[in-house]
């Protein structure tokens, strides 16, 4: 099997944290230049409206979902509504955290869960699905 088809992730709907802007933002693009079903998160939902506006202009199926990802709740009513809506999540791209500057290794327990909390809650919540 060559790369080409190993990496091929045309027709794939992925969910994209943080993807608003910086980094997030351009995995979205090149994903949907992939040929992927894109899913647009952040918490500023007019931002995120123009967005996906943008993509859909460029030609992209793009979806925009307004959740906070260290908010569990928020979490999980946004993968359920984006299963509801748009189907199955095939890929997660867990972008999106919070920054706590600092040495990590100086951290006492409530920073260091709270800095991993935020990735951890998207995946749980996207292994249950």
């Amino acid at each position: 099997m060559g790369a080409e088809k190993l990496f091929d992730v045309k027709g794939k709907t992925v969910l994209i944290t943080g993807s608003s802007q910086g980094l997030g933002l351009t995995f979205a693009y090149g994903l949907a230049k992939a040929g992927c079903k894109i899913i647009l998160n952040g918490r500023d939902k007019t931002k995120l409206n123009k967005i996906v506006e943008k993509f859909r202009k460029d030609g992209y199926e793009t979806y925009d979902s307004a959740f906070n990802v260290c908010n569990e709740d928020e979490v999980e009513t946004a993968i359920k509504n984006i299963h509801d809506k748009i189907g199955a999540i095939d890929i997660l791209v867990n972008n999106a955290g919070i920054q706590i500057r600092g040495q990590l290794e100086r951290d006492n327990r409530y920073k260091f869960d709270r800095r991993f909390s935020c990735i951890k809650n998207c995946c749980e919540r996207y292994d249950r699905t």
